[in-house]
């Protein structure tokens, strides 16, 4: 098989395997150039691979047998991005790519055609939902659901991710007599920065993403930096890419009859789309 039986013919000390991905040794556009979450989720596969028992350098031999073993217990789709992770390992090592051995690719081919199914959508959040939670969340009249409200009303009519609503801040924001102008000044859309501008009208009493924004400000007193903040303990900070809408909100939104917030993903809530799996 080529350079499949490349790790038999090495020592123990040149078997060394490296767990990590290789650092941007004082390159910090070789950093930027992958996102956070990307590089974690790379570091992750990694580690399950070389935790499954597999060697780096990897060879693909090895590469079969661990797409063998995983086949039946692994989305497709995550078998994809750790070939993807095992693939950026080699490369940015030096190493020859094992996962571009046409065989690797046939074996992933065929588990896609046997084991794969549709990706599962959260449901869709509709506008009388929302109106409902909006009311929900406006009768309990505190900090935190003054700015949950504003943060659900915002995601929903401008279709906003939740990795974009933790990034805006409040200079982003621009009140004029229509409504409000959103600057986005990065997505996953909009790797190079470009920024995004989001017109969002005056509502009714009902709904009204700029009312909502405005009252949140008013309440946390806000003049700068990010807008939805982590609320602890009357504290506010910036909040983790996944810590908008906590567990302890969901609960609260059940316990108010609300919704089923089981069935709902942050994205799907906040922006009615979900996060698309990683390349």
């Amino acid at each position: 098989m080529g350079n499949a039986t490349t790790n038999e013919a090495m020592t123990p000390s040149e078997m060394r395997v490296i767990t990590t991905l290789p650092p941007a040794v004082g390159n910090k556009y070789i950093h930027a150039a992958t996102s956070e979450n990307t590089r974690v989720a790379y570091q992750n596969d990694i580690n399950h691979f070389v935790n499954s028992g597999c060697l780096l350098p990897s060879t693909p031999d090895i590469v079969i047998r661990y797409l063998q073993a995983f086949a039946d217990k692994l989305n497709p789709r995550t078998l994809v991005r750790r070939l993807t992770a095992i693939k950026h390992w080699h490369v940015y090592q030096g190493f020859s790519d094992p996962t571009a051995y046409p065989l690797v690719r046939k074996t992933l081919t065929g588990i896609m055609h046997v084991h794969g199914k549709p990706k599962r959508k959260a449901p869709v959040l509709t506008s009388e939902q929302l109106i409902t939670m909006a009311q929900y969340l406006s009768q309990q009249n505190t900090l935190t659901s003054t700015r949950n409200n504003a943060l659900l009303q915002t995601g929903f009519f401008g279709a906003f991710r939740v990795s974009e609503l933790t990034q805006i801040k409040v200079e982003h924001i621009t009140f004029m007599p229509e409504g409000i102008e959103i600057l986005i000044p990065r997505s996953k859309t909009d790797q190079n920065g470009d920024g995004q501008h989001c017109a969002i009208p005056y509502g009714d009493p009902l709904l009204c993403p700029a009312s909502a924004i405005k009252a949140w400000c008013e309440r946390a007193n806000l003049q700068s930096s990010f807008l939805f903040r982590e609320v602890d303990r009357r504290v506010l900070s910036r909040p983790e890419w996944r810590d908008v809408l906590t567990l302890e909100d969901k609960r609260a939104l059940n316990a108010g009859d609300v919704l089923e917030m089981d069935n709902y993903n942050e994205d799907t809530v906040l922006a009615m789309e979900t996060e698309e799996e990683l390349a």
